[in-house]
Formats: structure tokens, sequence, C-alpha cells
């Protein structure tokens, strides 16, 4: 007899009840000292949204490839106030289910599109490569007091 097999069903990632700051502090060996460091950042990115936000989407969209995909599926001002929201993210210091299921939309999202996972990748190095100055001078004016 011919069995038909039946396609799994799929439960969101978002909807197990395995988020936690313990899970996040053993997953990323991150303790609750180094959690609180991400507060610390806050001031920076705040004072410095606009301008992040702008080199990020200006190099971003430097790429014709990029700059045709992200006006396929959706506007750079569009972009850029979620962008703006989840930098906001960086410098939480709880993880709770709320953080993980806006973690998963982004995640969702991009994969419903079918952006490559080499430009999303590559856009967190460019992050860096943008923040990390602004991070930097922050400290280096903050040690100076």
């Amino acid at each position: 007899m011919f069995s038909s097999k039946k396609a799994p069903e799929t439960v969101p990632a978002h909807q197990y009840d395995t988020s936690s700051d313990d899970v996040t502090k053993i997953l990323l060996k991150m303790s609750n000292t180094d959690i609180s460091y991400l507060g610390k950042i806050e001031p920076v990115i705040k004072k410095n949204l606009q301008e992040i936000t702008n080199d990020f989407y200006t190099r971003l969209t430097s790429v014709p490839e990029i700059k045709l995909f992200i006006e396929k599926h959706s506007s750079i001002e569009r972009l850029k106030q979620t962008f703006r929201d989840f930098l906001s993210m960086t410098y939480q210091t709880t993880i709770d289910k709320n953080y993980i299921a806006k973690i998963y939309k982004i995640g969702e999202v991009h994969n419903r599109i079918k952006l490559p996972a080499e430009w999303f990748s590559m856009s967190f190095g460019l992050l860096e490569q943008i923040i990390y100055p602004y991070i930097f001078e922050y400290y280096k004016k903050a040690m100076r007091i």
C-alpha cells in the first residue's frame, strides 16, 4: 500500500519557549556584567542614530544590485525606520520573548523576500564599521574626563 508523505507541520521558531536570559548567556557566553555593557552604548546610538542610519543606507545603496532589491521589496525610508528600531535593540539588556519575537520577525521577512544570506551577513560587518568609531570616540572622550 502506498502512503503519502504528509509535509511536517512547522511551528514558528519564536513560539518555542526556550528564549531566556539563561539561554542567551550560555550560547553567547555572556555574564550579567557582559550584558549590562550593552546598556552603556545607548547614549552613543541615540546621539548618532540619524548619522549611523544614513551612512548605512548610503553604503548599501551604492551597490546597484542591493539598491534594486530594496526598491523591489520596500523603500529606503521604510527600511531606515525599521533599522532605527533595530538599533535600539542593540543596547537592550534583557533578552525576553518580545525581543526574540522581534528578531524572528526580521528574519522571517528576510527569508520571505529571499534576501541573499551573504548580503545579510555583510550588512553586520558594515554596521560594525559604521558604529564602532562612534563607540570608540565616546569612550575616548569619557576617559579624558
